[in-house]
């Protein structure tokens, strides 16, 4: 607080200074209400101390199957699969023969892209003007290599 009148910058009124005396005063609402809890808690002592006797009772066979439930329910909603790519559950599908749809591709009606070599047609489906990779070379065996053989 200071010690003497100053201006304001905002307002540019004349601010009086702040005594250690004014100080005191503001504190004593807040010493008389700690002075009153201190009071109610030596008066009722249960006020801190009501529960402990009890403790929590816990069936751990009622968590267990609570859990398991839980699980259960998170399993069979749909809503809940994995998260999209921008971190938010993925839409649910709408089924339109009656079948379940999976993320795995059915290898029986998808065809395998093989490579054919030279025989590939140009314009067939899954062929590309990019080029092939080409093996990559077995690594240099080093001189410790060479002494254990």
């Amino acid at each position: 607080a200071p010690k003497t009148d100053y201006d304001d910058r905002v307002t540019g009124r004349r601010i009086p200074a702040v005594t250690t005396g004014q100080i005191y005063k503001g504190s004593i609402a807040f010493i008389a209400i700690q002075l009153t809890m201190v009071a109610a808690l030596i008066a009722f002592p249960q006020l801190v101390t009501g529960g402990i006797d009890q403790g929590v009772k816990v069936d751990p066979n009622k968590a267990l199957s609570e859990m398991i439930q839980e699980e259960m329910e998170d399993d069979l909603d749909p809503a809940m699969d994995e998260p999209a790519g921008d971190g938010l559950p993925a839409p649910a599908e709408e089924e339109t023969d009656g079948q379940e749809s999976t993320d795995e591709p059915d290898a029986a009606n998808e065809p395998v892209d093989e490579p054919q070599g030279d025989k590939a047609d140009p314009g067939a489906a899954g062929s590309s003007d990019e080029p092939k990779e080409e093996p990559e070379p077995e690594p240099a065996t080093d001189d410790a290599d060479a002494k254990r053989s």
